[in-house]
């Protein structure tokens, strides 16, 4: 990038405004599958919000992954 320091001056300055110890890099995977949510928390969030939601809120909800472990 250049740069003028003030409207009278005639050269432009070069700015090297990047950190050149950056690296971009692709992260790793979290993890490995989705954590998903339980059961019976799943079939009342549907029955209870599902007839007031969006068709794409619950469309979300539906194909939502299903999870026994209770690991937070």
């Amino acid at each position: 990038m250049f740069v003028k320091i003030s409207h009278e001056e005639e050269d432009f300055t070069e700015l090297d405004f990047l950190q050149k110890k950056c690296q971009l890099k692709i992260p790793t995977t979290l993890r490995p599958q989705d954590k998903g949510i339980e059961e019976a928390k799943k079939r009342d969030i549907l029955k209870k919000l599902g007839p007031l939601m969006p068709p794409n809120r619950r469309l979300f909800w539906s194909s939502l992954h299903v999870s026994n472990t209770d690991e937070e």
